[in-house]
């Protein structure tokens, strides 16, 4: 990948990027794996520029609980 400048390890939860210095953030099969997954598209919110946009994948989903809800509620209003 010639246009990947670098690879960092962080905590999605707390990202060490600025505010506002992203076009696009993308989290391939993150949601489901973090300990508080209500808090990352919040920070994904806090790095991206206005007006860009967030992507999340998600490989499985989740039936009850608060993940649940994110999930249903982001694919009625994103999609």
């Amino acid at each position: 990948y010639p246009f990947v400048r670098d690879v960092l390890e962080m905590d999605a939860h707390h990202m060490t990027f600025t505010d506002a210095t992203f076009d696009c953030v993308v989290a391939q099969f993150v949601i489901t794996l973090v300990a508080n997954p209500e808090q990352v598209p919040s920070e994904c919110h806090r790095v991206v520029k206005p007006g860009g946009r967030i992507i999340l994948v998600n490989h499985l989903y989740s039936e009850q609980g608060m993940a649940a809800k994110f999930e249903r509620w982001m694919r009625i209003t994103r999609t």
